[in-house]
């Protein structure tokens, strides 16, 4: 009785996965507010009523999704922690690797983030995931007055992540556009990038 009841269990857990990273790929493909439940119910093969026996709504999904993701990010966080306390000078490379193949991995809920950033700001889910996931977008023991919390912010944001996100959203049409290699585009991005947030960061913990 005990392993039929877990094989339901594991069973449902894959099918709402299944519709989860349907949903995700179909709103990064198409934007949220195009995405029709009837292509998520097709990409993830399983009958449309059953979308709607998981998650009540579409909107359901996304906030589903980004909690996901947000939960991901907090694990990130921790370890880029870990990585970054005892040795922050000698270990800040190695972090921003850990930064960019996360991002990379996850770059259709990053698409859909970044969409809905723009579109619908009043659940500011770009905001969340850096508060969540960058160690120095919030007061750390580093900033002293209010005028270097959002320095060390601004330099977080801008500076920090939204590089990565830029160039993980983009590089595809980039380098289609420009004609360039997306490898060679790859590693030259994350030697300039390396070489410009090491600056900063080495600023922000003096």
């Amino acid at each position: 009785m005990a392993l039929i009841e877990t094989t339901s269990v594991e069973q449902d857990l894959s099918t709402k996965e299944k519709i989860m990273k349907a949903a995700e790929e179909i709103f990064a493909e198409k934007g949220f507010d195009k995405a029709r439940v009837e292509k998520i119910a097709n990409r993830a093969d399983v009958n449309k009523a059953l979308i709607y026996y998981y998650f009540r709504s579409k909107q359901k999904i996304l906030e589903e999704l980004i909690n996901s993701f947000v939960e991901d990010s907090l694990n990130l966080r921790n370890r880029l922690i870990s990585v970054l306390l005892p040795a922050p000078k000698e270990n800040i490379e190695h972090a921003l690797m850990m930064t960019y193949d996360f991002i990379n991995e996850r770059r259709d809920i990053i698409n859909v983030i970044f969409m809905q950033q723009l579109t619908d700001s009043s659940t500011n889910p770009l905001f969340t995931y850096m508060d969540h996931t960058f160690p120095f977008s919030a007061p750390t023991e580093y900033t002293q007055n209010l005028e270097d919390e959002i320095k060390t912010r601004i330099s977080a944001f801008y500076l920090g992540i939204m590089p990565i996100i830029l160039f993980v959203v983009f590089n595809d049409k980039w380098c289609e556009y420009y004609q360039v290699d997306k490898g060679q585009a790859k590693e030259l991005f994350l030697s300039i990038y390396k070489e410009m947030f090491l600056e900063i960061f080495l600023k922000m913990i003096q």
